[in-house]
């Protein structure tokens, strides 16, 4: 007949408050764990079983010391750090220190020469000012459709002449010029009223839609 060997034993609450030898192993029958002593320590050491059913929710890693771990953050719904006042942000130092830092509450100016600059995905109606040097007045920001953008004058349509210089937009402009060719598809909506100075014709490929008044002067 074989020989059984038992350890002793009891309830997480029995266990608890036992301490047990230095070297003693008791078992928690609630759990079903092995909890090893160390002469001092009431409750003891519960040791962790394979399916990790007795780790903690919470873990409490209190340290001065270091902590390496690899940790999948997918499986961590609550990761609280304290230290750090509100708004702060830890930051790495490439080599595994992290420590707070503070968010940045406006940018430096970019002046000078900038190379191979991309905004993407850029939502500007959260920016309060974009402030880009060069360009005189009435000039506008144009593509190349490769995203170079360089600054433009408006060709015949929309442009003023007058006592103000050649081409300008200030008070005191006396000529509206206008294209004779319209290069673009345009819809007079209904609620609109339009005018433009003739002779004018349209170009081959694009219409011209009038659904509301146009007058050719």
């Amino acid at each position: 007949m074989s020989t059984e060997l038992k350890y002793r034993r009891g309830t997480t609450a029995q266990t608890n408050v036992f301490t047990g030898a230095e070297g003693e192993v008791t078992v928690d029958t609630t759990r079903d764990v092995v909890v090893v002593h160390d002469g001092t320590t009431s409750g003891g050491f519960p040791a962790l079983r394979q399916d990790l059913n007795n780790l903690p929710s919470n873990i409490d890693l209190t340290t001065t010391g270091t902590i390496t771990a690899n940790i999948d953050a997918g499986d961590v719904t609550t990761l609280t750090i304290t230290g750090g006042t509100a708004g702060k942000f830890l930051q790495t130092n490439g080599s595994g220190v992290l420590s707070w830092q503070t968010a940045a509450s406006s940018f430096d100016e970019l002046t000078g020469t900038i190379a191979n600059t991309q905004f993407e995905n850029t939502d500007f109606g959260d920016v309060a000012n974009v402030h880009i040097g060069g360009g005189a007045l009435g000039s506008y920001l144009k593509t190349d459709g490769s995203g170079t953008l360089t600054w433009g004058t408006p060709d015949g349509g929309g442009m003023f002449k007058g006592d103000n210089g050649t081409i300008g937009v200030g008070v005191g402009d006396i000529f509206r010029v206008n294209e004779a060719e319209l290069n673009a598809n345009v819809t007079i909506l209904s609620t609109e009223n339009a005018s433009a100075t003739g002779p004018i014709s349209v170009a081959n490929t694009y219409t011209l839609t009038v659904e509301g008044t146009l007058v050719i002067l």
